[in-house]
């Protein structure tokens, strides 16, 4: 089913390509200095240089009306194809020296790979296995709850598991809306007992319903606060309120 919606959706792309022509198309990718993305009531003017676009995925999307929440749909009838009434992610490339000293010193690469979620929806399997670490269930029966102060985040463990739930609150009800509501990621340790060697990938809450999602390897870890800290003052100045229905960035 899945592979039959992929291939529905590259001959809509196809079709719609050729229908808007690939002039129109490279207009549409440079009408702006970039991307205006709604999540919930906010809406993020992410500078168009930092978005990796997709190939025939991005020109569904954008003749579809659902790249850029300023542009109409070119092409009548495939917002469905397109996903348009589903959350779609805006894949970033992020330089790491725009960051400052304190992440560029620790994170030795040129750009940091992350995702931007206007509606983030964690994965089914992990939603799965911290409903059990939650429940203190099964492997995780006598797990831990550990704020981790300086992360601003609850890490939910236990020595039977290599893996370490993020939390961004500590849920009171503890049901599966609450759980996937504060999930902000996991963390991978080859020693159960410590966290040498640990990597971590975090959803990281930006917004209302907006995360960015993105991998720390073992040597960057000590990054993550100066690198949290960035990201979310960056999410900050792209992120403009609604006025009178529509966004718009300030001046």
């Amino acid at each position: 089913m899945r592979a039959l919606a992929i291939l529905v959706a590259f001959v809509a792309a196809l079709a719609a390509a050729a229908f808007v022509g690939k002039t129109q198309l490279e207009a549409m990718a440079n009408a702006h200095p970039d991307v205006a993305v709604r999540a919930g009531n906010e809406t993020y003017f992410i500078p168009a240089k930092l978005v990796r676009t997709d190939g025939w995925r991005t020109d569904l999307l954008r003749v579809a009306g659902c790249w850029d929440a300023r542009d109409a749909a070119m092409v009548a009838g495939i917002s469905s194809f397109a996903g348009c009434d589903t959350s779609h992610r805006v894949p970033l490339a992020l330089p790491t020296s725009m960051f400052g000293l304190d992440v560029a010193m620790g994170i030795h690469k040129p750009a940091i790979a992350a995702t931007f979620w206007p509606n983030y929806q964690p994965p089914a399997d992990q939603m799965a296995q911290l409903g059990e670490a939650w429940a203190g269930r099964g492997a995780w029966a006598g797990r831990r709850s550990i704020l981790r102060a300086d992360w601003q985040m609850w890490r939910i463990e236990t020595p039977a598991s290599p893996w370490v739930y993020l939390l961004s609150n500590v849920p009171q009800k503890g049901d599966a809306d609450e759980l996937r509501q504060f999930y902000a990621g996991r963390c991978y340790r080859p020693e159960k007992a410590s966290d040498a060697g640990m990597t971590c990938s975090f959803a990281l809450h930006v917004g209302t319903s907006a995360v960015l999602e993105f991998n720390l390897a073992a040597d960057e870890m000590m990054s993550f606060v100066s690198l949290r800290e960035a990201l979310i003052a960056r999410a900050g100045e792209w992120r403009k309120a609604p006025v009178n229905g529509s966004s718009s960035p300030s001046a």
